[in-house]
């Protein structure tokens, strides 16, 4: 519910902003450069993660310069610059060593998988796609940031790799994961809203849905 969710955000990076809160201003900040990366506006959501990236930087969360730094790597793939993604998922994958939980190395492994793809690194691919699938297998996905992002990441990985079984038990698990989630929406038009207007659920339930025919 994009629309909704800007003048929110908005708002919230204004009274950040008023305050002088950096570390609240970046995540504010980087809300809203999701908002644009979902919708497509790239240009937008790579100024708004670079300010928010500089807000963050005094900060010792390392969670959140994990996430930051995921999200830019999201952007500058759409762009087309691979390198300089890998980079900034290289970066996040950083952080995310310097917090005790596991989960949040999924959204930078995922990242270098279709950053490998996107140069021709089939192996690499290969070896980060399956570091994550494990992780999924064991853990589950109630942990991640992003669970229909990291989902969408491995299964066009293993669909470009051709490993037709590991694509096709993701989208299972993926398919699962989406429908559990909205589950969890008690306003139908919300959780309609979940499974149709973002981007990567609404690719999943597509791809998990023509695998059934």
């Amino acid at each position: 519910m994009y629309k909704q969710a800007r003048s929110l955000l908005e708002q919230a990076r204004d009274i950040n902003q008023a305050l002088g809160a950096r570390r609240t201003l970046a995540y504010s900040l980087g809300n809203l450069g999701d908002l644009y990366l979902e919708t497509g506006d790239l240009r937008k959501a790579r100024q708004l993660f670079e300010q928010a990236l500089h807000e963050m930087a005094p900060s010792q969360d390392a969670r959140g310069k994990n996430w930051l730094y995921s999200e830019m790597g999201l952007v500058l793939l759409a762009m087309g610059d691979a390198p300089a993604a890998a980079r900034s998922f290289d970066e996040a994958l950083q952080c995310s060593r310097q917090i005790d939980a596991t989960a949040y190395f999924c959204d930078a492994p995922a990242g270098l998988a279709a950053c490998a793809l996107a140069q021709g690194k089939l192996d690499e691919a290969r070896q980060y796609a399956h570091e994550v699938w494990d992780y999924l297998k064991e853990h589950g996905y109630m942990r991640l940031n992003n669970p229909g992002g990291v989902f969408r990441t491995i299964a066009d990985t293993f669909d470009a790799l051709g490993e037709t079984e590991d694509l096709q038990a993701v989208l299972a698990s993926a398919h699962q994961a989406l429908l559990e989630l909205a589950e969890k929406i008690d306003v139908p038009e919300w959780r309609k809203s979940f499974l149709e207007n973002i981007p990567e659920n609404r690719s999943l339930m597509e791809m998990w849905e023509r695998r059934q025919q």
